[in-house]
């Protein structure tokens, strides 16, 4: 089996989310038990299924549920029409389904992945599939037994990603850009003279960038709280010649520093070897693989989602 992707998630839940028709604040361990619980018989956990975005269907399979961790296989539909099984002696192919099991819905050809979440920091640990549900899936799990909770999953950014700033208690002091030097005619604009704009271009001491700074007035802020801030970080996404500026500011709690738009997710690369999913227990097998790569990153998690341990 080729490498695989693992990207890490945030869970938020509800504000005032009830259990068993209270309103109250309630842990996602709580919340989940409660669920899994309702989906229960014979102590085995039933799965189940969600419409998602464009009434696309969704199917949870919890594996392993314990006090610390959840295991879950997540799929929706594929197209049958698009794989076949072939006979390698003879080369011949024949549909996946039949024409009775497609015909009567008795069967479903589905793409799936797996994810865990850790109970105690709220994080999910998400294999990437293509053709998988996408992370963002996990938000409507629990909707079929509560219409009204919709968890919150929001990708894991990077220290100084300019995503960390997209929050309340953050602010915006100073936006930068780092340009090639412009041609004559921006440099007029800027006030250069043209005596000023030859010695750019002639210099031999190789001018290449000009940087253009954005400031508010003294002891002001470009932006500041959740909704202005992204308003900011949105409108200028597309650069300036493709360009695209750097921001010094703060998140809550964190010292003033520059951050850029870089890649939002933490990803890393995982090997499932095809010889340990035939010899073993699949459940356990991926439940390895994603607590492992989880333990090797948590202290750089818990730092990145401000979590105090």
């Amino acid at each position: 089996m080729p490498n695989k992707t693992v990207r890490f998630y945030k869970i938020s839940l509800p504000d005032n989310i009830g259990i068993g028709g209270t309103a109250t604040t309630v842990t996602l361990k709580n919340l989940l038990d409660n669920f899994l619980t309702q989906q229960s018989s014979n102590g085995n956990i039933r799965p189940w299924s969600f419409e998602y975005i464009d009434n696309e269907v969704i199917t949870v399979d919890p594996l392993k549920n314990d006090d610390d961790y959840l295991l879950c296989r997540i799929a929706k539909k594929k197209d049958s029409h698009s794989i076949v099984i072939r006979d390698n002696s003879t080369q011949e192919a024949t549909p996946v389904l039949t024409d009775e099991e497609k015909t009567k819905q008795l069967k479903t050809l589905q793409e799936c992945t797996f994810f865990l979440i850790d109970y105690t920091t709220n994080i999910v640990s998400f294999l990437i599939g293509s053709g998988a549900p996408t992370p963002k899936c996990i938000e409507y799990m629990v909707k079929p037994f509560n219409k009204d909770c919709i968890f919150s999953v929001t990708n894991i950014a990077e220290e100084k990603n300019v995503q960390r700033l997209m929050q309340d208690g953050a602010t915006i002091s100073r936006i930068l850009y780092t340009l090639p030097v412009p041609d004559a005619t921006v440099l007029k604009d800027f006030g250069f003279t043209e005596s000023q704009i030859l010695e750019f271009q002639h210099s031999s001491t190789d001018i290449f960038n000009i940087d253009i700074v954005l400031k508010p007035k003294p002891r002001g802020k470009i932006a500041k709280g959740q909704d202005a801030i992204c308003k900011v970080v949105n409108s200028l996404g597309d650069g300036i010649r493709g360009i695209k500026p750097k921001f010094f500011g703060n998140e809550p709690n964190v010292k003033a520093q520059d951050y850029e738009y870089i890649e939002g997710k933490l990803a890393y690369s995982v090997r499932i070897k095809d010889s340990d999913l035939e010899r073993g227990n699949i459940v356990d097998v991926y439940f390895t693989v994603l607590r492992n790569e989880y333990l090797k990153h948590k202290e750089k998690l818990l730092y990145l989602t401000a979590k105090v341990v």
